[in-house]
């Protein structure tokens, strides 16, 4: 099993997110209209997870704002005996981060189906249930390299090598710019359905400059309530796979859990 108190000290954050969909109308530029089962469901899931110990809520969005970006969440839940876990509440998504101080992968495993099943509670007040249609992990890292320049970082850390020609190179920013980010998003031939996201900007981590690197496997088919934590497990040695097989510099902890998942599958 993953010991992630040993994780390196590059790891900021890991969060997995689930979605599900509900006939809403459709927005232009990508935008999502607020309902009001929306602050329905996410008040229903604050009375749920409360009774978990997660009693300080935070509403994210104000009131009265008629449409948001479709990631963005509307509450936040916390506990105070458990400051490295956050649950988030958004229009059609439910995301769990688990930050500083980190335990064991399984924790984040069964904080994710403890979290499903506060929101099938929740659901089920209204007699509503969900199938969810996507799962993401991602891995949040800063690297202080931030004086670095971003492609010679590429290359040296992961291996990524780019090139542009003599005309757009002249032109550009140097790469050292905070304003510089390099951004992948391709599907694994492994499995058609999980994609893979990989960005690289500037920015501040955990109150530095940092490289940050933030790599991501989406799992887009209709996964049951009770099969997520085999999906997450999976998605974790897949993402274990590429991303460490990348570089020599440790990203996360020894990660034979989520191999033997892939093996599995």
């Amino acid at each position: 099993m993953e010991k992630l108190e040993s994780a390196p000290e590059s790891l900021a954050e890991i969060v997995a997110q689930l979605h599900w969909k509900t006939q809403r109308p459709g927005l232009a530029g990508g935008m999502v209209l607020l309902q009001p089962g929306d602050e329905v469901l996410c008040v229903q899931f604050g009375a749920q997870i409360s009774q978990l110990g997660f009693t300080q809520v935070q509403r994210l969005i104000p009131p009265g704002v008629p449409f948001i970006s479709p990631q963005q969440p509307l509450y936040r839940y916390t506990s105070p005996s458990a400051p490295h876990l956050v649950y988030q509440m958004g229009v059609d998504q439910l995301s769990v981060h688990l930050v500083k101080p980190f335990k064991a992968w399984r924790e984040l495993v069964e904080e994710v189906q403890q979290g499903i099943n506060m929101l099938q509670s929740a659901l089920a007040l209204g007699g509503n249930t969900i199938t969810f249609e996507s799962l993401t992990l991602r891995y949040i890292h800063g690297f202080g390299d931030a004086n670095s320049a971003t492609l010679e970082w590429l290359t040296r850390t992961l291996g990524i090598a780019v090139s542009f020609p003599p005309t757009l190179s002249s032109a550009m920013s140097t790469d050292t710019s905070t304003d510089f980010s390099f951004n992948l998003k391709t599907t694994l031939t492994a499995n058609d359905a999980t994609a893979l996201t990989l960005a690289i900007r500037k920015g501040e981590l955990e109150g530095a400059p940092r490289i940050i690197m933030d790599s991501a496997l989406i799992l887009s088919h209709s996964i049951a309530g009770d099969a997520v934590s085999d999906s997450l497990n999976t998605l974790h040695g897949q993402w274990y796979n590429v991303f460490q097989g990348m570089t020599k510099i440790p990203l996360t902890a020894d990660c034979e859990e989520g191999d033997r998942h892939v093996t599995e599958h």
